[in-house]
């Protein structure tokens, strides 16, 4: 092969450029791979940023989600088209909604009409503003006070991206507020009642020996007589209100002890056939069993009271007859009693109200009955609750704690 000097000039001209574009393309080549590797490095340092990025957003999801199932309240929160996107596990514990079932839907789709509503779609206004209000929600056929706050959802320039409320369950809360009125009722029933006891019983004394002695002096077919024994029971009547109200305003002492069930609720199916005479004009089938381990302890005296009490309401409440049903029922942590009637039963609107000092439907009652029973019940740290029917029957249920060995029959 010639020599590039050895070919014609305009040949070796065209050799020289050729060559020349080749240098410089592979200097081009050589630098856009240099320059390749320059991308390769920086896109592998973004995915890497991007990587972390999303882990780092996944694990503040994962945090942000922990933390509202963590939270006590319920939190609900809705996008400016008023679907539902937010709706943590307790949120659905104190309104009786699956989350499941909640996601997604339109807000008036899943409140309806109810109260929740209004506070949510007014924060979803464009001027929506923050509101603390306590409202009623109907859960499985129950009303329960909750404790309601909304706010607007905004992003950090100001654009509005939804609303969330959060809310808590009143119900423990009231439960205490009562509680408190109750204790101080009683701390003023109990000063009162000192004064009460003095002043009238007194007096009652001296009206009841008075009236004694007229009775002895007045033949029984005189007219009169039956006057003096008007007399009698009201004095009779008045005494037993004082030494209810102290019995209910003074502090219990118990006396616990260790006691064969199965033997004290035979015992207690005699009292009750004593207590039936004379409380119903029908006849009234008593029955009284245990279940489970015998050994329990609690104060015997006060406990039969509590059910004796119950008893005779239950009696009272079948004119006509019926079946009284006493049973008791050992478990491991608490002793179960229960009294259960088919009696004409107890008005809804009055069920909430038996156990409050001097509330009674009773022409004659004194209206302390039940609640001497409750505080009986919970001097012992046990509780009492009662469910009713109108015209098929009352049941009272009684939890007491026990903390003695337990052993399986």
């Amino acid at each position: 092969m010639e020599s590039p000097t050895d070919l014609p000039a305009p040949i070796a001209k065209l050799l020289g450029w050729f060559q020349e574009n080749v240098e410089r393309l592979e200097k081009a080549y050589a630098e856009m791979g240099h320059q390749v590797e320059q991308v390769n490095r920086e896109l592998d340092q973004r995915n890497a940023e991007l990587s972390n990025a999303l882990a780092e957003q996944s694990l503040m999801r994962n945090r942000l989600s922990c933390l509202l199932e963590s939270l006590h309240d319920g939190v609900v929160m809705v996008d400016v088209h008023e679907r539902i996107v937010m709706f943590n596990a307790r949120a659905g514990s104190i309104l009786g909604i699956a989350p499941d079932d909640a996601l997604m839907r339109k807000l008036p789709d899943l409140f309806g009409h109810s109260a929740l509503l209004t506070p949510m779609a007014e924060a979803l206004r464009e001027n929506g503003h923050e509101s603390h209000l306590e409202i009623r929600w109907t859960r499985h056929e129950h009303e329960v006070p909750l404790r309601v706050s909304t706010a607007a959802v905004r992003d950090p320039s100001g654009r509005q991206l939804g609303a969330v409320a959060t809310f808590s369950d009143l119900t423990d809360l009231k439960s205490m507020e009562r509680e408190l009125v109750q204790n101080r009722t009683l701390a003023a029933l109990g000063e009162m009642a000192a004064t009460v006891a003095h002043e009238i019983r007194n007096p009652l004394g001296g009206i009841g020996g008075f009236a004694g002695l007229l009775a002895r002096d007045i033949p029984e077919n005189d007219p009169r007589h039956r006057l003096v024994d008007r007399i009698q029971e009201g004095v009779g009547s008045l005494n037993r209100i004082v030494t209810n109200l102290l019995n209910y305003t003074r502090r219990l002492d118990l006396t616990p002890r260790d006691l064969e069930l199965t033997e004290w609720i035979l015992e207690l199916e005699e009292w009750l056939g004593m207590e039936a005479e004379g409380l119903s004009a029908g006849t009234i089938d008593i029955s009284c069993h245990h279940q489970g381990p015998s050994a329990a302890s609690f104060d015997a005296e006060k406990i039969r009271q509590v059910l004796l009490n119950l008893s005779r309401n239950a009696m009272q409440a079948m004119p006509e007859g019926g079946h009284l049903r006493v049973t008791s029922l050992r478990e491991p942590d608490r002793l179960v009693l229960s009294v259960e009637d088919t009696g004409s039963g107890i008005p809804d609107e009055e069920l909430g109200r038996i156990f409050d000092p001097f509330f009674t439907t009773k022409e004659n009652g004194t209206g302390l009955g039940l609640a001497i029973v409750k505080k009986i019940v919970e001097f012992h740290g046990g509780n009492i609750r009662a469910e009713s029917e109108p015209g098929k029957g009352t049941r009272f249920t009684i939890h007491l704690p026990q903390t003695g060995t337990w052993q399986e029959s």
